[in-house]
């Protein structure tokens, strides 16, 4: 899941998708400095799986807005 960071609070990341809706993400399972490193606006890909009314991540990687994103394959 793509989007732009919209706050973290303890283990809950809030993150702004790229379609536009609010995704509460669970990222207590994460190495707790990644709550310090999300800092609101950026741009990260989040992975995981959904979990009741959130997403439970597994990890994320940091998008760089500078540099043109690849072409994302399709599994089927």
């Amino acid at each position: 899941m793509d989007g732009k960071v919209q706050s973290v609070e303890g283990a809950l990341l809030v993150l702004k998708a790229d379609n536009g809706s609010v995704v509460m993400v669970d990222i207590s399972q994460l190495n707790p400095n990644v709550s310090q490193a999300l800092r609101r606006g950026r741009l990260v890909s989040v992975y995981g799986y959904p979990l009741e009314q959130k997403f439970e991540a597994a990890g994320y990687i940091e998008l760089d807005p500078s540099h043109p994103e690849p072409p994302r394959l399709k599994y089927r």
